[in-house]
């Protein structure tokens, strides 16, 4: 619908490959349309990739490295009323592959994969460290978590570790959580397309997306 009236800000990021370290992210505003890159307004970070807004949209989380170094971290930057302040860097530099950042829906606490493993860390503090996997995303509660690990995506809950259906395809990355009973993933198809999927966290059969 072209004559729709969109509110809120869409981040996004966007690379000429994941090796080349030139990521730069980007806001639109949806009700303006203004889009302002945020990298090139920073100072000491590149391949900025990956963003996560914190729930109150007072903090944006992302992977990325310092400028003289190709080392991935989890920084997180702070909204000052005007700008997106200069990212600080919680992880490193630490020679260890620091990815995949998402706020916690209810708090301001960060899951991340740190050298394969799933891991946590507030805005002070030290990490704490879960299963091993990557690209981990909190459900609603903020405590359990959706992540891939092997090319298929798994739930975390009660410290107790649930597959979800996978079906037909290749392999499985980058679950999403939309509530408590359901999420998205991509589904690496058999044509090696990716596809967008409706995953149910009761483990039934997932469902495709007509553009698939």
């Amino acid at each position: 619908n072209h004559s729709a009236n969109f509110e809120g800000t869409l981040l996004f990021h966007n690379y000429t490959s994941y090796v080349s370290w030139d990521g730069q992210l980007f806001t639109v505003d949806l009700a303006s349309k203004k889009l302002t890159n945020l990298t090139t307004g920073w100072k000491n970070v590149k391949h900025t990739i990956n963003g996560s807004f914190s729930s109150d949209g007072q903090y944006i989380t992302f992977m990325g490295s310092q400028k003289d170094i190709e080392d991935w971290d989890v920084f997180v930057t702070h909204w000052n009323g005007s700008k997106w302040e200069e990212p600080v860097n919680l992880t490193g530099p630490n020679g260890k592959r620091d990815e995949d950042p998402k706020f916690s829906p209810i708090t301001n606490k960060i899951i991340y994969k740190e050298d394969g493993v799933v891991a946590t860390i507030s805005l002070i503090g030290k990490p704490e460290y879960f299963a091993p996997g990557s690209m981990p995303y909190f459900m609603p509660d903020g405590k359990s978590y959706l992540f891939e690990q092997a090319g298929d995506i798994y739930l975390s809950h009660s410290n107790q570790i649930s597959k979800m259906y996978s079906g037909d395809g290749l392999k499985s990355y980058y679950p999403i959580a939309l509530n408590d009973k359901e999420f998205l993933y991509t589904r690496v198809q058999n044509s090696k397309h990716d596809g967008i999927m409706l995953g149910f966290t009761n483990g039934s059969k997932s469902v495709p997306y007509f553009f698939n």
